[in-house]
């Protein structure tokens, strides 16, 4: 028989935990592994922003596992409102956007941890643990990256990477040029007007000191597909 994972705080009453994903069955699969722990359960779940935050009002968890990914509002724009009005809940990012684009900048933006969906569940319950317990948890190749970053500080500014005076709105927009999304694709999935974007893909030609939209389609190709340019 396989071991049940044990925590200090078995005696304690379970951490509730609260799951913010827009497909069912990733959130049924989630609440089974999580509520087969003895110290823990899931006490709600949502599929977008406006569910997410009327069900956060009704009872705050002590942890809230959130997808970048949603319809209407995105995650990373839920979490900022979260964050504001909820300071001191824990957030875990569970998604399938590539952590070496988004990992550190979620961090800064107030998330505790930051999983890939891909991950084994062994290193899902980790992440779990780690992030309620008041840690900080990242994949040790996003943690070998970040250290990577904190000693290049203070070399050749030449060696610096625009991409991060980038706005959290302006990386997706990136992102997603490099993902082969046409304008029209991102402003629906960004849930934005074409004309939106395509103020968004100026501000990224100037940025990054781009001539065209071939040279920003070529150059967020090339950021996406290379991590080590993080």
């Amino acid at each position: 028989m396989t071991a049940r994972s044990t925590s200090p705080d078995m005696g304690k009453s379970p951490r509730k935990i609260m799951i913010v994903d827009d497909h069912p069955l990733v959130s049924r699969g989630l609440m089974a592994l999580i509520d087969d722990e003895k110290d823990l359960r899931v006490t709600a779940t949502a599929q977008n922003a406006r569910e997410a935050m009327e069900k956060l009002k009704a009872e705050l968890p002590d942890l809230l596992i959130l997808d970048l990914s949603l319809p209407g509002v995105p995650g990373w724009d839920l979490m900022k409102n979260i964050k504001v009005l909820y300071p001191s809940l824990r957030i875990l990012i569970l998604t399938m956007s590539p952590e070496h684009i988004h990992a550190e900048r979620a961090l800064h933006s107030g998330a505790s941890g930051y999983i890939m969906k891909h991950e084994p569940s062994e290193e899902l319950m980790a992440a779990i643990r780690k992030v309620l317990v008041g840690e900080v948890y990242v994949s040790p190749a996003q943690m070998e990256r970040i250290l990577q970053k904190m000693s290049a500080n203070g070399r050749n500014p030449a060696e610096r990477n625009d991409v991060q005076d980038l706005s959290n709105r302006e990386l997706q927009v990136l992102t997603l040029i490099g993902e082969g999304y046409t304008t029209k694709e991102t402003a629906k999935r960004l849930n934005l007007s074409p004309k939106t974007v395509q103020t968004y893909r100026d501000n990224l030609r100037n940025k990054l000191g781009l001539n065209n939209s071939t040279e920003l389609a070529h150059y967020a190709a090339i950021w996406v597909s290379q991590p080590e340019n993080q």
